[in-house]
């Protein structure tokens, strides 16, 4: 075959596959010529393990700055979200030093880590401790006037809290939000949220704790004066010394405002002297026809000295 011929049928013959395979060639050596490396910048999150029976004190790392070289490519497709977490094993020791190692990033492809940011994290550890404390409503605000707080109830009264041992150690309660209770006429129940003074302690959040607030009439006690005292069962003239008592009583306080001496009557029952003759006796009061609502405290004085005489006779009629 003559070198012409040789030449026709290499350029010629299956001319389209030939052209397919020189096309893709060619965008092959395009896309590796321009599939070179680039660098992108990343965060990734940061996870310590801490040994059982410790906590960490100081404010951790939460977060290290990466950056990441590869080709373009790879680098195009890498989604910083999709990171895992870099993981760090603490040890037993209070004071400590932990590296972060390019083996520790976790990356797609190509993709390799150039610089670690910081490459380290300093930490503190203490000593792990529990215990129960009590928990302290914390009330702000006043009630309407005449009312007032009653006995709190918070369920449950306790909790346990776990953290550092210098910390759980000294504490004693905890305290909840801030419970308002200004201008309010009413009890009331609510669940609240507790509020620990160190961020360092942790405790069950799942548990619901409630507060019920009872709010009471507010009782106030007053002494009424000059209140007459009648004597009742007899038909003989009756003389008292003295003849007013005063009179403490005790309850809400618009009703003990309110009240007046002539409202409360004081009585002395001299039905058993009725069938005696004239003469003078120590009797005792009776305190009757208080308010609903009012109790008696007390009165004064305790005896009366009473003295009785006949009767006086008809007038003749003219």
């Amino acid at each position: 075959m003559s070198l012409k011929a040789q030449l026709h049928g290499l350029f010629f013959e299956n001319a389209a596959l030939k052209g397919a395979a020189f096309i893709v060639t060619l965008v092959l050596f395009v896309w590796v010529r321009d599939d070179r490396e680039a660098t992108v910048v990343a965060t990734a999150p940061v996870r310590i393990v801490i040994p059982e029976g410790m906590v960490m004190v100081t404010s951790p790392v939460d977060r290290v700055r990466l950056t990441v070289r590869g080709r373009w490519s790879d680098v195009s497709r890498f989604d910083p979200t999709e990171l895992q977490a870099v993981t760090l094993e603490a040890t037993g020791e209070r004071e400590q030093t932990l590296s972060i190692s390019e083996d520790a990033v976790i990356l797609p492809g190509s993709l390799q880590v150039v610089t670690i940011q910081p490459e380290m994290i300093r930490l503190q550890l203490e000593p792990q401790e529990r215990r129960i404390v009590r928990i302290q409503p914390r009330i702000v605000g006043q009630p309407k006037e005449a009312y007032r707080i009653g006995a709190v109830v918070v369920n449950p009264p306790e909790i346990e809290f776990s953290g550092p041992k210098n910390i759980i150690d000294d504490m004693e309660a905890v305290w909840t939000e801030p419970i308002d209770v200004s201008e309010i006429s009413e009890s009331i129940d609510r669940r609240v949220q507790l509020r620990p003074e160190s961020p360092l302690v942790a405790f069950d959040a799942n548990v619901n704790v409630s507060v019920r607030i009872p709010i009471e009439t507010l009782e106030v006690t007053r002494t009424i004066q000059d209140i007459e005292v009648a004597a009742v069962n007899t038909t003989k003239n009756v003389v008292m010394r003295p003849p007013v008592i005063s009179a403490t009583v005790r309850g809400p306080k618009s009703m003990v405002d309110n009240t007046e001496k002539d409202q409360i009557m004081a009585t002395i029952d001299l039905s058993a002297e009725e069938r005696r003759g004239p003469g003078t006796f120590e009797k005792q009061p009776q305190i009757k026809n208080l308010p609903e609502g009012l109790t008696l405290v007390d009165f004064h004085p305790k005896d009366i000295i009473v003295t009785t005489t006949r009767p006086d006779p008809p007038r003749p009629e003219e």
